[in-house]
């Protein structure tokens, strides 16, 4: 019976964390911090494995572009859910940190997306430690 439950949970479980892969024009219409964050882990998880990386490829470019595009907008929507003062400056520097992203992506500057993509990870670390 156990096993049965335990297999049952790990089936359900999945749906419990579905991804939220927001597209930019659906950003401003998140209706809770919850789900920005949700968007947030969707659109800058897979970026994190860019981290160190010397050269990108056309395609890593291009997907970093639009991820800090949505970042932006993710950044934007999160003011409307601020938890503080805290949360307002993290939010901030999340901000700039995704604008750098973009730049980086435009010029192709392998070392500069990289810096921008681990102080994004550490933004997240910081934040989450002093907020949540």
């Amino acid at each position: 019976m156990k096993k049965h439950l335990l297999v049952a949970a790990l089936l359900v479980a999945p749906a419990c964390f579905k991804p939220r892969d927001s597209k930019l024009d659906e950003i401003p219409k998140l209706a809770s911090l919850a789900e920005v964050m949700q968007a947030n882990e969707t659109i800058a998880g897979p970026q994190w494995k860019m981290i160190g990386d010397e050269s990108y490829e056309a395609d890593d470019w291009t997907k970093a572009s639009d991820a800090s595009a949505r970042l932006v907008a993710l950044s934007e929507r999160a003011k409307e859910f601020s938890r503080g003062e805290a949360f307002d400056k993290y939010r901030a520097n999340w901000e700039s940190h995704a604008k750098a992203l973009g730049a980086a992506a435009e010029k192709k500057d392998a070392a500069a997306a990289s810096k921008a993509l681990e102080d994004l990870k550490a933004t997240c670390k910081a934040c989450h430690a002093e907020t949540r």
